[in-house]
């Protein structure tokens, strides 16, 4: 694809990530303000889950602008650092956030606070969030349609999983201030939060594992070891010297390095020709590898 195709969608991506960015900074504070005066378990998880999206949306523009840059198209290694780690850390804030709120919860069950009336206000701005979050969710596909790209399926992950949120809490609350003046209803926010937060803890355990193996390179499997083999089989005679492969695994990247050396009387273009055939065909058999060439001297 050609690359400034790429940079301006990355440009547009960087764009819908920044005014989600912006937009959510006020939301966090008026879901802080509404769990205080309406003590509302509800807002204060809401509250929290935005500090986590913020978070999400800060990696995501931050990887999006870096990307914008020609040489990081071509040297772009610590992206995926940089939304893993982003990942990594929104995930402990999630457990540490929702961790309080199963305890705040449990309290509640012997406070018997019934719903506040302003939480009337609280479903209005929900009501508004959810439509932001179907808006943000569309773009990104479109984006996706365009170029596929792992910053732009986070975005897209990112934007589900808020519309999903968005419509289990605006139930509650809706539920909670219709039917707010029965006795019941002072038990149903604090077992919603209690299961919605020990939903989104375990649904959070596998992006959680994959950020860590992101952030932690590894060796990879020996099936991929022997398909590198299996190409470079076919042209090991036109090598001089062959000092073996080095394979690395940094999240669904894989890193191949190749060690080899040409006899000084071969021709660059005959060097040039059998290195692109190489590396084709590597990546035929290994679509996410980055193939490195490194050349030995006599």
């Amino acid at each position: 694809m050609d690359e400034l195709f790429r940079k301006k969608i990355f440009n547009k991506q960087s764009k819908i990530a920044l005014f989600h960015f912006v937009i959510e900074i006020p939301y966090v504070i008026f879901a802080i303000v509404m769990a205080v005066m309406s003590h509302s378990l509800i807002m204060m998880m809401d509250a929290m889950n935005t500090t986590i999206t913020l978070v999400h949306t800060g990696t995501l523009l931050v990887t999006a602008k870096k990307l914008q840059k020609d040489s990081l198209f071509r040297y772009d290694y610590g992206m995926g650092k940089i939304e893993a780690f982003g990942a990594f850390l929104a995930a402990v804030l999630l457990y540490i956030g929702f961790a309080v709120i199963i305890v705040s919860s449990a309290v509640a069950f012997f406070d018997h606070v019934h719903p506040s009336d302003i939480l009337i206000i609280a479903i209005i701005m929900k009501v508004v969030a959810l439509l932001i979050g179907v808006k943000f969710y569309v773009y990104h596909h479109k984006l996706l349609k365009q170029t596929h790209s792992k910053i732009l399926s986070s975005g897209i992950s990112l934007a589900k999983k808020g519309i999903w949120f968005e419509v289990i809490s605006l139930s509650v609350l809706i539920i909670s201030y219709t039917f707010r003046f029965f006795d019941w209803t002072v038990y149903f926010e604090p077992a919603a939060c209690i299961i919605l937060a020990l939903y989104l803890m375990a649904k959070e355990l596998k992006p959680a594992k994959e950020a860590v193996n992101d952030l932690l390179d590894r060796t990879a499997d020996e099936d991929i070891q022997n398909k590198v083999l299996r190409c470079v089989t076919p042209v090991f005679d036109d090598f001089q010297e062959f000092r073996g492969i080095r394979t690395r695994q940094s999240g669904e990247i894989i890193y191949i390095d190749l060690l080899i050396g040409f006899s000084p009387d071969k021709k660059f273009a005959d060097i040039d020709g059998l290195l692109k055939k190489l590396t084709e065909s590597i990546h035929k058999e290994i679509p996410d590898g980055k193939v490195s060439i490194v050349l030995q001297k006599h």
